[in-house]
């Protein structure tokens, strides 16, 4: 019995220790991963006062890299740079690159020794790659994205833990303008894409 609750006592000791030495406010930390999702862009346009939608579906890729912050709270500060690959039904592919600028909210309440859930939300600027050639300004189209996250965090080392999240984004570009024969039309352009996000991340 004596052995017992020595063991015991031996193991809470250490389990406090670690947990003090194990706080994570004030670190930064790199991440890198891979979603894999679906998504479908929406093509509005308006001619002489008219105007006429249509949806395309296509699969989604992307690896993202990843540097952040850790407040005192626990919760994440970060900035993500990926190139999203949308391959569509048709086999055309397209590719929008930008960066993200997130922040995570940890939910304590729900936390346990190596499991921590959370949601968060987000910005983006991107690029519409190699869209230049079919608008009148010449210019790749730009877009402001929404994002809204919700995973979980695993604790596998004192420094590495593994990230699994589901990702909602949303792409905004900007209105542009084409010539439908010769008459000129402005274009109106949407991307909504869910995803499954499967990373690590390195804490130091």
């Amino acid at each position: 019995m004596k052995k017992s609750l020595l063991l015991a006592g031996l193991l809470l000791t250490t389990t406090g220790s670690f947990a003090a030495e194990s706080t994570d406010a004030g670190k930064w930390f790199v991440g890198a991963g891979f979603t894999n999702g679906s998504g479908t862009e929406t093509v509005t346009a308006n001619v002489l006062g008219y105007s006429a939608s249509g949806d395309a579906s296509f699969d989604s890729s992307s690896m993202p890299l990843t540097v952040g912050y850790i407040t005192s709270n626990n919760n994440r500060a970060k900035v993500s740079f990926q190139t999203i690959t949308a391959k569509f039904d048709n086999g055309s592919k397209e590719k929008f690159s930008g960066v993200d600028f997130d922040f995570d909210w940890t939910i304590e309440s729900m936390k346990n020794d190596s499991v921590t859930p959370y949601v968060g939300v987000g910005i983006g600027s991107y690029k519409y790659n190699d869209t230049a050639q079919y608008y009148l300004d010449n210019e790749d189209l730009r877009g402001v994205a929404i994002n809204l996250n919700a995973g979980l965090l695993f604790q596998t080392t004192k420094n590495l833990e593994l990230e699994l999240a589901y990702k909602y984004k949303s792409i905004q570009w900007q209105d542009t303008m084409l010539y439908v024969g010769i008459i000129p039309a402005t274009i109106e352009l949407e991307e909504k894409i869910s995803s499954l996000y499967i990373g690590a991340n390195y804490k130091f």
